[in-house]
């Protein structure tokens, strides 16, 4: 038996706040709190439960694309708020998805992995 269970968080909850995104902080932070107490519940039956907390995807649908979007910010502009310079790109936060799936995550349990450019260490 065993598997992998990745969550989808933010960095909004338990990492950041943003003013006027007090339910979104909630739920995310609510997920976070899941994610590290389901990771215990399942630990000994091999299975690893993690969660992503991302920031600054190029993706529509995304919450800080929606911000873009209102604030009318192209992702080229929106990507020199990073300290890498750009946005990220889907591809790059599948990756992050599929390293808490694989074998050498396999002792990464509970973790909440920030996937951002830089957001946060700013």
């Amino acid at each position: 038996g065993g598997g992998a269970i990745v969550n989808q968080s933010s960095i909004t909850g338990s990492l950041t706040g943003n003013p006027a995104e007090g339910a979104y902080a909630a739920s995310k932070g609510g997920v976070d709190g899941l994610t590290k107490t389901v990771a215990l519940e399942v630990a000994k039956d091999n299975i690893s439960v993690n969660a992503i907390c991302a920031c600054g995807i190029d993706a529509p649908g995304d919450v800080f694309h929606q911000w873009m979007e209102k604030e009318r910010i192209s992702p080229e502009q929106a990507g020199k708020l990073f300290p890498i310079g750009r946005m990220g790109k889907a591809e790059e936060l599948t990756e992050a998805v599929l390293f808490l799936c694989s074998e050498q995550a396999r002792f990464i349990l509970g973790h909440l992995l920030v996937v951002d450019g830089g957001w946060i260490a700013r």
